[in-house]
């Protein structure tokens, strides 16, 4: 029984992992595919109806992003499933939902603008910044551990897990929160920006500037003084200079 429950648990910490490269995929596809087709703009209650239903959508994969990210949230998955499975089920989720968001997300109508030239590769090399922070950041922070794959493996073999944590290393002293940064840079620092592109950039940025000040009070609960040590350390959350 012990090893067919080590072998379940690994199969749904590798099933998140694999959920969540899918997502990431398809959320990739969608950018350079439905989302950059341009389309006439409509009438404004039909254009207000597409732009509620994505505020809705993304506000539903937000949703479970803070709840589930929270304490309480935390300690309520482990009270019915083992500790070390409580980051598979959160990506689990969160790939079905992004994966949903995506396939579901309303086209909008206009096109911002069509960049050529010497700014179309301007904004490129935004978008190629913002893919080598995030990578950058993720390395950091351990890819396993994010998918909730390490800490599966470390319970089926009783490795011990890493203790102390050093926050500021890498793109972590440039700014406290590099994978939002990377991820503002791709959504909006394209060469051609449409209706549709413009709303997924802005409503999901828009809840990554306002989830930071939750998310960083469930760090210094979690972490204390050495985190409290990180902000002062790293004045800027996302824009240096700026937030």
């Amino acid at each position: 029984m012990a090893v067919r429950t080590r072998g379940a648990d690994r199969l749904l910490a590798w099933g998140g992992a694999v959920s969540f490269l899918i997502s990431l995929a398809f959320g990739v596809a969608s950018y350079l595919g439905p989302f950059g087709r341009p389309i006439p703009l409509r009438a404004w209650p039909d254009e207000a109806e597409a732009i509620a239903i994505n505020i809705g959508l993304f506000t539903l994969f937000a949703a479970h992003h803070s709840v589930m990210a929270r304490g309480r949230a935390k300690a309520w998955i482990k009270s019915i499933l083992p500790s070390h499975l409580e980051r598979s089920t959160y990506v689990w989720i969160a790939s079905l939902l992004f994966l949903m968001v995506c396939g579901l997300w309303r086209p909008v109508g206009g096109e911002v603008y069509r960049l050529e030239s010497l700014a179309a590769v301007a904004a490129v090399a935004l978008q190629a910044a913002g893919v080598l922070l995030t990578a950058a950041g993720v390395s950091i922070l351990s890819w396993s551990e994010l998918a909730g794959v390490r800490q599966a493996l470390q319970a089926t073999t009783h490795e011990v897990g890493e203790g102390h944590k050093t926050f500021s290393r890498g793109v972590y002293g440039f700014v406290r929160h590099p994978l939002y940064l990377g991820w503002m840079l791709m959504t909006l620092g394209t060469p051609h920006l449409t209706g549709t592109r413009l709303v997924f950039g802005v409503v999901s940025s828009a809840y990554l500037l306002a989830a930071i000040p939750w998310e960083e009070r469930s760090l210094i609960a979690e972490h204390g003084e050495p985190y409290l040590r990180y902000r002062s350390q790293v004045r800027w959350r996302v824009v240096p200079g700026i937030y």
